[in-house]
């Protein structure tokens, strides 16, 4: 038996043989190694800067987050930048566009996009 820790600002999802349990907020977990994983998110605002913009984002389902998507952050990402050049392709870039094509996409993985800010490219 191991200890593993949930630091404060975080909260962590033990999966036990691929299967989830609740999630746990800032304490310490028992794990069992080589059988529990304990998966970490930031509750707080996490910012991606990406070229041609910084997004915003935040967790706000953490079991759907570590469940049906592989690397959350990577995947804001590629559809950020896939909405960037969808936009772009139409003229009408601006950032509350993006972040709600962004965020329209990426809710059912348990993510929302707070702001996106468009950068001169």
């Amino acid at each position: 038996m191991r200890i593993g820790r949930v630091p404060a600002g975080q909260v962590g999802v033990v999966f036990r043989f691929g299967q989830s349990r609740p999630v746990l907020g800032p304490a310490r977990v028992f794990l069992i190694p080589r059988i529990d994983d304990l998966v970490l998110f930031d509750v707080a605002p996490v910012t991606l800067e990406i070229p041609g913009a910084r997004v915003q984002l935040r967790v706000t389902r953490p079991l759907d987050a570590a469940t049906k998507v592989v690397d959350y952050r990577e995947a804001v990402a590629q559809m950020t930048r896939a909405a960037l050049n969808n936009l772009r392709r139409t003229g009408t870039v601006d950032g509350e566009a993006v972040r709600a094509l962004v965020d329209q996409h990426v809710a059912e993985w348990g993510i929302r996009v707070d702001r996106v800010d468009l950068l001169e490219t």
